[in-house]
């Protein structure tokens, strides 16, 4: 019974990656990110994963962390917007 509960609760992961220069930054956050149902259906159906891309440091330490410290298989589209 509790394998089946386990199961039930489980979560995607949403990533979502800032970047303070992108001319919808400010946009996105106060009136897509800020939107109560959308923080509801979210936090119901998803783990929320959030980085900052604004710093060439943090840059690197996301495509670190994403491209040689996981043994998934990442898709190289996500090299496009980094």
């Amino acid at each position: 019974m509790h394998f089946v509960l386990c199961l039930l609760q489980r979560k995607l992961l949403a990533i979502y990656l800032h970047h303070d220069q992108s001319i919808f930054a400010n946009v996105f956050c106060s009136q897509v990110l800020c939107d109560e149902s959308l923080v509801s259906f979210l936090s119901a159906n998803f783990i929320i994963w959030a980085w900052d891309l604004t710093n060439a440091s943090n840059r690197e330490k996301y495509v670190q962390s994403v491209f040689h410290g996981s043994k998934f298989s990442v898709p190289c589209h996500v090299l496009v917007y980094l």
